[in-house]
């Protein structure tokens, strides 16, 4: 019965690879493949897909991700000619495996034009050996720099050296996420550029940036100003990367594109130093670093955004507690000059005293916007909750804050939908505009999605 049982197998196994390879082989014009690797799958699916990659002449986008080491038989060498190529690995002691494998297909790309390279969601020790920059070194000599346009660097630090700036020249779009905040400053002596304003407001007086703790209390927000001036670096509790963008600033790389995860000074001063930004996103602000949140968000919108106003046409500024951040009549009069803004995502004060006409005001940005295609709100809660013992009270208020605008989004009503946005989204609850079964106008209603987001910024 054992034999059987294994002829069985081996007959079913072999019925299986002559149909998968049979398939593999009939796929034709492929231009884009995604390709999820498993420690447990046979040597023989791994060869089979690996041959008909390098047989797909169309081939320009490949991802990859595994969970285990790759071993050294797969030659993933042979898949050559790509434009873009993403590479991501989930288990940190194989980071080494991952980065040779991206070097192997990289070697045999010299068109490339996107890298993105992210080794796992855990922390990254500033000495780590292992870096994006161990990609680029362990590239052949005799293979031409790379023109390269976009990186995507997770969790896997970049280093603006000699190496990797020759494959940056012609860099438009990066990303940086889970890297230290310290950069060394060895740029010919000069500790970097810190654009800060003048001190207008009296944020350095409350740390906390409130009125109190109570509900209802808001930041005392700071005169915005265009005026843009140079001084003293304000000290913040985080290291800078000054290197970092001073190097950008100085080899003349200007970005159209910008993700980060936070914010420091040095990333505002290269920001204003030139024009032409077409999408930023600031995904995770910390706003609890006390009065220093509010200085870099003065400087945001006093010293960067008016520099980008004619290109613009994303932004994303997410941060989850009460800060200058947060939406406001001030820096509202600031975005309404970004005429092409198509996509928007900001933080609104849902404790606030006019965080009701802040919300509306919101609302009405797709007048203001005539190309607005997605507008996103997430929640800034008050900073004290974070220090709160017993209970939950994150829960409890983000619970009030869904009734809020449960409550509120109905009431505003709109007569033209014609530059109206039929989706918004709050806090991860979603709103379609509908129209009014007692008057002409159009209201916002709450859509409930049966395949909500998950981890959806502001959830």
């Amino acid at each position: 019965m054992k034999a059987d049982g294994k002829n069985f197998k081996k007959n079913n196994e072999e019925k299986m690879k002559k149909w998968f390879l049979r398939a593999l082989g009939s796929l034709k014009g492929l231009r884009c493949v995604s390709w999820t690797l498993n420690d447990s799958d046979p040597q023989w699916i791994r060869d089979g897909i690996v041959q008909c990659l390098a047989n797909l002449p169309t081939l320009e986008e490949f991802n990859i991700k595994w969970n285990s080491e790759i071993s050294g038989n797969i030659r993933l060498d042979r898949i050559s000619n790509l434009k873009k190529l993403s590479i991501e690995g989930t288990t940190q002691a194989f980071r080494g495996s991952l980065l040779e494998q991206a070097a192997s297909i990289i070697s045999s790309s010299p068109n490339l034009t996107s890298l993105a390279v992210n080794i796992g969601d855990f922390d990254v020790a500033e000495d780590d050996a292992l870096t994006f920059n161990s990609v680029f070194n362990m590239l052949p000599s005799s293979l031409p720099p790379l023109r390269l346009t976009e990186v995507i660097s997770r969790y896997c630090p970049l280093h603006l050296d000699e190496v990797a700036l020759q494959h940056l020249k012609g860099l438009r779009s990066l990303t940086l996420e889970g890297h230290p905040d310290e950069e060394p400053d060895d740029v010919d002596g000069n500790e970097g550029e810190n654009w800060q304003m003048e001190n207008t407001s009296d944020a350095e007086e409350d740390e906390d940036g409130e009125d109190g703790e109570g509900r209802g209390s808001s930041p005392h927000r700071p005169n915005l100003e265009p005026k843009p001036v140079l001084v003293e670096k304000i000290q913040d509790q985080r290291p800078k990367s000054t290197a970092f963008w001073d190097k950008l600033r100085l080899s003349d790389i200007q970005l159209e594109k910008l993700h980060l995860e936070d914010v420091d000074h040095a990333a505002l001063g290269y920001l204003a130093s030139y024009s032409g930004l077409r999408a930023l996103h600031f995904p995770d602000i910390d706003a609890s670093r006390g009065a220093i949140v509010n200085h870099l968000a003065t400087t945001f919108f006093t010293a960067v955004l008016p520099k980008h106003v004619e290109t613009l046409e994303e932004v994303t500024l997410v941060s989850s507690y009460v800060s200058v951040w947060s939406f406001s009549a001030q820096n509202l009069n600031l975005f309404s000059q970004c005429k092409k803004l198509r996509t928007l995502h900001v933080p609104w004060e849902p404790d606030a005293a006019d965080s009701i006409k802040t919300l509306y005001s919101i609302l009405d940005l797709p007048k203001t916007f005539p190309c607005l295609q997605s507008l996103t709100i997430s929640f800034a809660y008050p900073r004290n909750i974070r220090e709160a013992n017993g209970g939950n009270p994150w829960h409890r208020r983000r619970t009030d804050y869904f009734r809020k605008v449960k409550e509120f989004f109905p009431r505003y009503e709109k007569v033209d939908n014609t530059k109206n946005l039929y989706v918004v989204e709050a806090g991860g609850l979603r709103f379609k505009l509908r129209p009014c079964e007692d008057s002409k106008g159009y209201r916002y209603q709450f859509a409930p999605s049966k395949t909500r987001k998950k981890g959806f910024l502001g959830d």
